[in-house]
This record gives C-alpha cells, structure tokens and sequence, in this order.
C-alpha cells in the first residue's frame, strides 16, 4: 500500500483482498470501489457479465469507462 496513492478495485471481494494482502500497511482512504466515483458511499459492485449475453459486455465496459472519466476529471479539477 505505502508505493500506491490510490487503488480501485471492481467489487466488494477485491476490495477485501487488498485489505488482508495490505496487511499492517491496510489503508482504507486510499482504496474504493470503482463505481464509486459515479454513486459514492452506495458499494456498488461492477457487474460481472461473463454469464450474460455480449451486449452486458458492453454494458460493463461503458460503466468502467464513465467511472473511469470521472475520476480522471476529479483529479484534475483537484
């Protein structure tokens, strides 16, 4: 954790092993959920669309690509 400034991870199970493989060095401030730059404090998962049909791919990808946007946005309002 020390050599990252932020981490995002995918969903609620990431987010848990960041923090048991952080150990010590678990810091949470520095670890959200992706979908939370969209929907802050509501713990959305990113869907998985691996059981779905190829349009949940594109659904996924957009979503990450909107959270992703923002966050870029917000660091460089910052």
């Amino acid at each position: 954790m020390l050599e990252y400034d932020r981490i995002y991870v995918m969903d609620t199970n990431n987010y848990a092993d960041v923090q048991r493989m952080s150990g010590q060095y678990w810091a949470p401030e520095k670890t959200s959920l992706l979908l939370d730059a969209l929907w802050p404090g509501q713990n959305k998962s990113v869907p998985d669309p691996w059981y779905g049909e190829e349009d949940g791919y594109h659904d996924v990808f957009a979503l990450i690509k909107r959270a992703c946007e923002k966050i870029v946005a917000d660091f460089l309002e910052s």
